[in-house]
């Protein structure tokens, strides 16, 4: 493999969570309520837009009108606040990057200028460089392949030697459809096996339970010298 493409939210850093926590809280305060299982099923890794399409039309079919006209740039405004004081990255993340000689992107379906906020929060910027990518420069996000198509071709590298690595359905689905190698990882906090089972059953092709698991299935990777024909 020549490249590996990283989501960002639950894969580097450790915004899962915080988004679970004060989404569900803000659509509660409306009225909206979620089993924690469903939520995460629909709205993880889907990206900004969908995620208040979706609870839009889930306020509409509840209470017959949209969502209030401010909901969106408020929770943003929250979630910006939050993720400045308690964001972290992945636990030891940051000792696999370091060890990765060959091309690597982020590719999320986060607002750009947001994903490169918790990078540059996070100490991982440096890292990727340019190569951040975001949902908003594609037409379609996760689980479409647009976005991991997109970025594999910035890093000048065919899709099928490329490595994703996703903690989402979404996401496992998205990297599936671009053909590439899936690693579902649920390495992060919000993750269980229960979590881990259902990004088998969405098709990842392995399964990373931590962050030295994962340091395990990238270790014929991480120093290889890029593949050329």
């Amino acid at each position: 493999m020549d490249a590996i493409l990283f989501d960002c939210d639950g894969v580097l850093v450790e915004s899962e969570i915080l988004y679970q926590e004060i989404q569900m809280q803000a659509l509660a305060d409306l009225g909206l309520t979620y089993e924690k299982e469903d939520y995460v099923s629909r709205f993880m890794g889907i990206g900004d837009k969908a995620f208040y399409e979706e609870t839009n039309k889930d306020h509409q079919k509840k209470f017959g009108k949209n969502l209030p006209v401010n909901f969106e740039s408020d929770l943003k405004a929250f979630l910006e606040i939050e993720f400045e004081k308690r964001l972290q990255p992945v636990e030891n993340i940051s000792n696999i990057l370091a060890q990765i000689s060959r091309p690597m992107a982020v590719a999320s379906s986060s607002h750009l200028t947001f994903l490169h906020t918790k990078l540059a929060h996070t100490g991982l910027s440096d890292f990727f460089g340019e190569h951040v990518y975001s949902a908003d420069m594609v037409e379609r996000a996760k689980p479409f392949p647009d976005l991991f198509l997109f970025s594999a071709d910035h890093l000048q590298t065919p899709p099928d030697r490329c490595i994703v690595i996703e903690d989402s359905e979404h996401g496992v689905k998205a990297g599936l459809a671009a053909n590439m190698h899936v690693i579902g990882f649920c390495g992060a906090s919000h993750c269980n096996e229960a979590h881990a089972e259902k990004l088998k059953n969405a098709g990842a092709h392995d399964i990373a339970m931590s962050v030295e698991e994962l340091e395990n299935l990238l270790r014929p990777v991480l120093h290889a010298q890029r593949f050329s024909a």
